[in-house]
């Protein structure tokens, strides 16, 4: 961006100065979805902790969760849950760098 100013009080000449502007439109790394165990027991808490970074402008210090592809509810950087269906789950995490980019990240659990 190149601007220039004048003041008119002093009939200066006009400034003319330079701004270098970075845009940040590259997503941030797919989270790490870690889980304590991928085979919990029907009913029993199972605690996730998300990992990811952003190299250009940062991460958004929330992060959201979806579960078996309901909504995505606001999480932090851990969550328990416990599971009490038995099956398969998919937990699906997103973050979003401080520019509005975002990405995903999964876990399946096998609840026995």
């Amino acid at each position: 961006i190149h601007a220039m100013s004048k003041n008119l009080k002093n009939a200066e000449a006009p400034v003319e100065t330079t701004f270098t502007v970075r845009i940040d439109s590259t997503k941030p790394h797919s989270p790490l979805v870690k889980a304590n165990t991928l085979s919990p027991a029907r009913g029993e808490i199972v605690r996730f902790i998300f990992e990811s970074d952003d190299a250009m402008s940062g991460l958004q210090p929330m992060s959201y969760v979806q579960i078996d592809g309901g909504i995505f509810w606001p999480a932090g950087k851990t969550l328990s849950l416990p599971l009490y269906e038995k099956g398969s789950h998919e937990i699906v995490v997103r973050v979003f760098d401080k520019a509005g980019n975002f990405n995903d990240g999964s876990v399946t659990v096998e609840v026995q």
